[in-house]
């Protein structure tokens, strides 16, 4: 493991407030222009949200967008953002689980303050409230503060290749970590607003939970699987596989993360948005940095379908 990626785990596993995310930008600025690579900021607002988008390189020169976010989500406690992406039933019906859980529980509140009230509005108001406020929670709530998988094994990821590729620095690769991912995707879908026409003959190359687990899942778009090179690693169509995270808009991509393997051959991704997500498997991050490593060396590697 590289030193950058040492400090980062020792001390910038907490990427929430505009403060941590400040002091992590200056340490990832300051080592980043040590190795050569130029470093931008995308500023922006989105309602009374602040971001930073974070590029490294220069994307009207590259072919490949190498992304990962930086910012750390609220807890959930003790229940996890679980999903099984190759299974859309299994993550829809967990999803809608939680759902009804989280309604009932505003029913279990607010019915008893209608009935003996005999207020309407009243019970209705604090069955609203309540949802309303779980969802504040979910973006404003207080920092997971393990946060191994989701997301520093993808900060770490796009730091090890930098550090790998430091000597040549081939113009075909752009860096960018985004922010306020946590919050609905925003800094991925600002950056392309802004940059229609550029990321539509770009792959974008999206690194999301990768410490956790044994099987390497790459969900593509538009992509030449064929033309990929061999390795262990499981594919899947973005029309068969579902993954909520910054590739979500985009017209061409692959999309890694690492999934967990159950006694029946389920692949799953748990633990996340929890204290459990403490696994951060260096084996992992080595064999994904190693192929982007092999990908983005190959120049006449055309992954976009033409």
């Amino acid at each position: 493991m590289n030193d950058i990626n040492k400090e980062i785990l020792e001390k910038y596993l907490v990427r929430k407030s505009y403060k941590q995310k400040s002091s992590f930008i200056e340490f990832l600025k300051k080592n980043v222009l040590e190795m050569g690579y130029s470093f931008k900021e995308q500023r922006f607002r989105s309602l009374f949200l602040k971001g930073r988008n974070l590029i490294v390189g220069d994307p009207n020169k590259a072919k490949y967008l190498i992304t990962a976010h930086y910012d750390t989500q609220a807890t959930m406690g003790l229940l996890p953002n679980f999903c099984a992406p190759l299974n859309k039933s299994l993550s829809f019906l967990y999803q809608a689980l939680l759902g009804l859980s989280l309604a009932a529980f505003a029913i279990l509140i607010g019915f008893p303050i209608w009935y003996f009230t005999k207020n309407v509005v009243l019970g209705l108001f604090i069955m609203a409230f309540i949802l309303m406020a779980f969802g504040i929670l979910v973006i404003f709530g207080p920092a997971n503060k393990k946060t191994y998988n989701d997301n520093t094994s993808g900060v770490t990821t796009l730091v090890d290749l930098m550090t790998r590729l430091k000597d040549d620095k081939p113009s075909n690769v752009c860096y960018i970590f985004f922010d306020l991912e946590e919050a609905g995707l925003i800094g991925s879908r600002l950056f392309l607003k802004t940059h229609k026409a550029l990321v539509k003959r770009l792959t974008l190359i999206n690194i999301d939970c990768v410490s956790d687990g044994t099987k390497m899942l790459g969900i593509y778009r538009n992509i030449k699987v064929n033309q990929i090179p061999k390795n262990d690693f499981i594919y899947a169509s973005s029309k068969k596989a579902i993954y909520p995270s910054d590739q979500k808009g985009y017209p061409n991509y692959i999309a890694y993360t690492c999934l967990c393997e159950s006694k029946r051959k389920n692949l799953y991704l748990s633990r996340i948005h929890t204290k459990r997500d403490v696994i951060y498997k260096e084996e992992n991050i080595n064999r994904l940095t190693d192929f982007l490593k092999d990908l983005v060396q190959k120049e006449d590697l055309e992954l976009i379908e033409k």
